[in-house]
């Protein structure tokens, strides 16, 4: 909420409560389910029966709803309009942060009053990568777009255009690269408040010439060992869009997983998430 909020304030023309509007009125009059979240949301229905709220809001006439029905959310829609009537204050300090609170307490949790009035959103400086004639742009560390720069590194030094789109071999450098990414992905990447992670040498493009050694085009590598780079020196929505003016939102709003924890504070209409949201806002980039 307070991504949204700091990202409107910076850059948006129009008010909170203008943007949430749409929002507060499907949320209200519904919409009809897609085959596709219609199928989602049949395969989260064992988590969401481990909550009574949940159940409540996301399981009208105790089943996920089908293809075609009509989904309402009130409870969505109050929360809605708390926010675009009080601002950010509403989610952080306001009745939505008491149901919050409440929710967490009555299962144990340690959340306090002052955990949600502290938080803030982080303006953060993109990482990025050239690859062959572009710049590519991706949140630092402790997000995890680092691992798709990291494979752009590995897979310049493969000829993809001749191995054709789709190929066997263009498919095998991706996903091979791919391991060797998240393998440092994992072994490396972290909350930079509480760990060092060597970014610098983790795009160094001789770190990574040297992992290319280890892509192999007639063997897969079932055995991906983080590298040791030199000193620094998940279900998601994502949008991307571009306005007349050229400004650029690459967005992603995560729960990690379908319906994120699966638990609901009573009357606010949302899961809690298990992970927050990461945008990227950059001006228009000219390459050679």
């Amino acid at each position: 909420m307070d991504g949204w909020d700091k990202l409107l304030r910076r850059f948006g023309r129009k008010k909170l409560s203008d943007v949430l509007a749409p929002s507060i009125r499907y949320a209200r009059e519904g919409f009809p389910v897609t085959e596709i979240f219609a199928s989602y949301w049949t395969a989260s229905e064992h988590k969401l029966r481990q909550d009574r709220n949940s159940a409540s809001v996301f399981l009208p006439n105790g089943h996920a709803p089908r293809t075609g029905e009509i989904f309402r959310n009130p409870d969505l829609a109050w929360s809605y309009k708390q926010i675009a009537t009080r601002g950010r204050k509403a989610f952080y300090e306001g009745e939505i942060a008491k149901r919050i609170l409440k929710c967490s307490a009555g299962l144990g949790g340690t959340m306090t009053a002052e955990d949600l009035a502290k938080f803030s959103a982080e303006w953060v400086a993109p990482i990025s990568t050239a690859y062959r004639d572009w710049t590519v742009y991706e949140i630092p560390p402790n997000g995890q777009g680092i691992a798709a720069l990291v494979m752009l590194n590995l897979m310049e030094h493969f000829p993809l255009t001749e191995f054709g789109h789709n190929s066997a071999d263009a498919l095998h450098v991706m996903i091979e690269a791919k391991k060797l990414a998240y393998a440092d992905l994992l072994r490396y990447v972290a909350d930079p408040k509480f760990a060092r992670v060597p970014v610098g040498g983790i795009l160094d493009k001789d770190y990574a010439r040297a992992r290319t050694k280890l892509i192999e085009m007639a063997k897969a590598n079932c055995n991906v060992e983080a590298g040791k780079p030199p000193g620094a020196g998940t279900d998601t929505t994502y949008l991307c869009v571009v306005d007349a003016d050229g400004n650029m939102v690459s967005y992603i709003q995560s729960n990690y997983t379908s319906f994120g924890s699966g638990v609901t504070p009573e009357g606010t209409g949302f899961a809690l998430q298990n992970r927050g949201s990461l945008f990227s806002l950059d001006p228009p980039v000219r390459t050679s």
